[in-house]
């Protein structure tokens, strides 16, 4: 009976400890719900008697290298949607049906003096967050050798060495994504900057081709107004300076001339090419006063030079055959051959 009597109070010493080890770690948990994870680590770190420099050391310098990374970001993205709208502005500015806000365009030396200084910027970021990634492995390395030492293996050393591989894999992923984000920047300014440059050259290109327009228009109109007010003698016997083939040497050689817009390809059969549009005019005037009626003229974009003409033909056999019977016009003495490809 005393037998059985000690193995009750044993057994209910057994359950009386239990229920305080459960009532303990219930109070515990209940206590480190309430502490943010940082904390919960202090704590196992202070149980278990080991430093907890790492944390305290770190916490600050990893929250301020991390904001200062995400406002770099932010600065970054706000510079590539200004970028963005510029371009939609310069694009509308052509489109009449573009309905979007009118922008004050900043010239690109100051937009780009403001992208270098944030890149200079972002460059110094990584390198410190470099530095904070090697010195944080370092350190934690220290730890981990530490626990060793004191021979520390348990579930709550467990939390800890996962708790900081996870801190170092955050930083690290932190830094990819911080690169990543810069380069995707990069990216989409660089396809910005060539799609406002090419938006910029159809612009150059549309405006030569008006201008063009204007001066074929232009020499056109004033060829006419020429033949209309010449009449067959007026102007014979009169010299006009400035024609360059005076100056050119004989040669059976047929210049080239490069394809135009607006000038059909073929062989011209050229009276004179003139840099003054007045010197052309006085030309133009004697070979029409000289019964040279069908005259006419291209531009040479290549050399801005007018090429007065009286024919085009296709075939170079024909424009040979008309060269050698160009007759005794003194308007053709100098006429040759022009191959316009």
């Amino acid at each position: 009976e005393q037998d059985r009597l000690a193995r009750e109070k044993a057994e209910q010493d057994r359950l009386a400890r239990e229920k305080a080890e459960k009532d303990r770690l219930a109070k515990e948990q209940a206590a480190n719900a309430k502490l943010s994870v940082g904390e919960k680590i202090s704590s196992i770190e202070s149980k278990l008697n080991i430093s907890n420099k790492l944390l305290d050391d770190y916490r600050s310098d990893i929250d301020e290298r991390t904001k200062k990374s995400d406002q770099l970001i932010k600065s970054l993205d706000s510079i590539v949607k200004e970028r963005d709208l510029d371009l939609k502005a310069y694009i509308g500015e052509s489109d009449p049906n573009y309905k979007g806000p009118a922008r004050k365009f900043v010239s690109t030396t100051q937009q780009n003096a403001q992208l270098n200084a944030l890149k200079s910027q972002i460059a110094a970021n990584k390198r410190v967050f470099d530095d904070l990634i090697f010195d944080f492995e370092n350190a934690n390395r220290a730890r981990l050798n530490e626990m060793k030492e004191k021979g520390l293996n348990n579930e709550e050393t467990k939390q800890l060495n996962d708790y900081y591989q996870n801190v170092l894999d955050d930083l690290k992923n932190k830094k990819q994504k911080y690169i990543d984000l810069e380069k995707m920047a990069d990216l989409k300014i660089q396809q910005i900057n060539d799609a406002k440059e090419e938006e910029k050259q159809r612009r150059i290109k549309k405006a030569q081709f008006d201008s063009e327009q204007q001066r074929i228009e232009k020499d056109q109109s004033n060829l006419e107004n020429i033949k209309n007010s010449t009449s067959n003698g007026q102007t014979q016997g009169q010299e006009v300076s400035g024609n360059l083939l005076d100056d050119e040497p004989i040669t059976n050689d047929i210049p080239i001339v490069q394809k135009m817009n607006n000038v059909a390809s073929g062989y011209y059969m050229v009276l004179g090419k003139f840099k003054d549009t007045k010197q052309r005019d006085a030309f133009i005037k004697k070979v029409v006063s000289e019964g040279g009626t069908s005259v006419n003229q291209f531009y040479n974009i290549y050399d801005a030079t007018y090429y007065v003409f009286l024919g085009k033909y296709d075939e170079l056999g024909t424009a040979t055959k008309e060269l050698s019977k160009r007759g005794t016009k003194s308007y053709n003495k100098k006429m040759k051959i022009v191959q316009v490809q």
